[in-house]
């Protein structure tokens, strides 16, 4: 009996078990042993034979422990992979701003809220990072195209919360000059309070003030900072530059 032989895109032959398998999850970005097992009633043999195969003609990709995709899936899909790889998790910090056009430049990695740990995976190219937050502070978010991504008014205040994953405080003001007259002042401002953070505030409050920054809306948005002197940038090391009103040492020169 002849072996029955079809060819990929690539023109690598694959087997008729290949072809199948194939076939078989073309609905599933992501794809398990289980998954694998209910829709051909395979043995785990026929099933453990047929991926390593077809991870050695690198038709699929292991991303981790029993998780698998098509190759050709990844770069159109990044974003949906990498949300479910970090489930629960949405887009954020500089990978949404240059997602949602408020940055021209190219992020490399793609940069996820959570409230479980991930430790950093890449996936062809695609470095995916997780930042752990507590459940509190883990909303603000929207399903967009079949993934979840941040809220402009939560992007702010992920942003000012952690400035060196958006490229410091020069890259968040620009991206902040672009996105203030679409905010929701009122939304971010209940935001603002149920994140609970002294220091966004007082950076927020600094740069509109000194920006001059406007919004949609016209209500207070905030609230009187507190009496310690907290870092514009995190990162950097004291100026002998403060400003009184808000408490900010302005260290981002």
């Amino acid at each position: 009996m002849v072996k029955t032989t079809q060819f990929s895109k690539n023109y690598l032959p694959l087997s008729k078990h290949e072809s199948t398998l194939l076939n078989a999850i073309k609905d599933d970005l992501l794809f398990s042993y289980l998954i694998i097992k209910r829709k051909t009633g395979w043995k785990k043999s026929r099933i453990h034979n047929t991926l390593t195969s077809l991870k050695r003609k690198k038709k699929i990709i292991a991303l981790k422990r029993d998780h698998y995709v098509l190759t050709e899936n990844i770069s159109e899909h990044i974003f949906k992979i990498a949300a479910l790889l970090t489930s629960p998790s949405y887009i954020s910090f500089w990978t949404a701003c240059s997602y949602l056009g408020y940055t021209e430049q190219q992020v490399q990695s793609i940069q996820l809220v959570s409230t479980k740990q991930y430790s950093p995976l890449t996936i062809n190219g695609h470095r995916i990072e997780t930042v752990t937050v507590s459940p509190s502070r883990f909303f603000g978010y929207k399903n967009h195209e079949g993934f979840p991504i941040v809220e402009e008014e939560k992007l702010i205040i992920d942003m000012l919360a952690k400035p060196e994953l958006s490229g410091g405080i020069e890259e968040i003001t620009k991206c902040m000059k672009q996105m203030f007259p679409k905010i929701q002042e009122k939304k971010l401002n209940s935001y603002l309070k149920r994140y609970h953070n002294n220091s966004i505030y007082a950076r927020l409050g600094y740069l509109v003030e000194r920006y001059d920054l406007k919004t949609s809306s016209t209500v207070d948005l905030f609230k009187k900072p507190s009496s310690s002197i907290i870092k514009l940038n995190p990162k950097n090391p004291l100026s002998s530059k403060i400003d009184r009103k808000w408490g900010v040492n302005i260290n981002d020169q």
